[in-house]
């Protein structure tokens, strides 16, 4: 797993490939506090909250006020899922589970990293040519 392709990049990806005439993505630029998603998501009233994350070698890294986030957004029932791709796939997760799952703190006590083995199993998975509109419904899925 390499992270050829850059988080910025990836957006432009996501943005193009899951929006259409019901569905709204808007890029979080946060300076107000940390730890908030990158993305809000919302098709047909429903929203759901969405990282971005690209591996890096095989690992994702987190700030631990995205963990912190993610256990509160979900407790009262928001969605917050992960959504981590490599060089030719996609992996969609549950933020909580992403979060929750076996972890190596950084050196700098304010950040964490997830191996790709220890990730959870993903919601939904897809390799090239991504299958925007699947993916699209398993975000919004009522589950």
């Amino acid at each position: 797993m390499s992270a050829t392709v850059k988080e910025s990049y990836f957006w432009k990806q996501v943005k193009a490939g899951l929006e259409d005439t019901e569905t709204d993505l808007c890029r979080i630029e946060n300076v107000a506090g940390t730890g908030i998603f990158d993305v809000n998501a919302c098709r047909r009233g429903r929203e759901a909250w969405i990282e971005l994350k690209v591996f890096h070698g095989r690992k994702i890294y987190f700030r631990n006020s995205q963990r912190s986030w993610a256990v509160r957004r979900s407790k009262v029932g928001g969605r917050a899922l992960v959504l981590v791709r490599n060089d030719d796939a996609l992996f969609l997760h549950s933020a909580v589970a992403v979060v929750d799952a076996k972890s190596t703190p950084g050196n700098d006590g304010k950040s964490f990293s997830v191996d790709v083995s220890d990730l959870p199993t993903p919601l939904f998975a897809c390799a090239k040519p991504f299958k925007w509109s699947a993916l699209r419904e398993a975000i919004f899925e009522s589950s």
